[in-house]
């Protein structure tokens, strides 16, 4: 197992002071002695960040295509189950108990691992990585379609010798 060598480690809220830290942390390995530094405003700002991504960019075409009725409806709908996902995860975070269990799930796959077994933590594996592999697609496919539009009405308005914002 890898190790890192030095006195005092900070990463992400985590400061742990040891001589040898594995890089790699066994999956039921629970140390309460690690003092955690983040708040409840940088858990705030990093949900904030984490959503208005490319979400929000869409969320004007989206409702657009959804219509007045379906369009809130289906924004609530999915804000119901973005809700009720984090509180999965969140109790899911220590096991057996969410407030004092002695073991911390460091991923959603060690969580999926501990509750229904090592099966479904690989079947949870191949979908996350589907996931994460179909939404780079997602984002290379919007940035080129963006990107070679913007080129567009560069070029066009370079060539013609116009002063006006061209949209195609």
């Amino acid at each position: 197992m890898l190790e890192i060598s030095s006195r005092t480690r900070s990463t992400m809220g985590v400061t742990k002071s040891d001589h040898h830290l594995p890089l790699l942390l066994p999956v039921a390995h629970s140390d309460d002695s690690a003092k955690r530094t983040g708040t409840i405003w940088t858990a705030v700002a990093h949900i904030i960040t984490g959503v208005i991504g490319s979400g929000v960019l869409s969320l004007a075409w989206s409702m657009a295509q959804l219509g007045w009725i379906a369009g809130p409806f289906s924004m609530l709908f999915f804000a119901a189950i973005t809700l009720a996902s984090t509180f999965l995860v969140c109790d899911s975070y220590r096991f057996p108990d969410p407030d004092t269990g002695p073991i911390r799930n460091r991923s959603y796959p060690d969580a999926v691992r501990l509750n229904l077994g090592d099966r479904s933590a690989q079947i949870c594996g191949v979908f996350m990585q589907l996931n994460f592999y179909g939404t780079g697609i997602a984002y290379v496919i919007t940035s080129a379609t963006c990107l070679s539009g913007s080129d567009a009405d560069t070029i066009l308005t370079r060539d013609l010798g116009l002063n006006i914002k061209l949209s195609l």
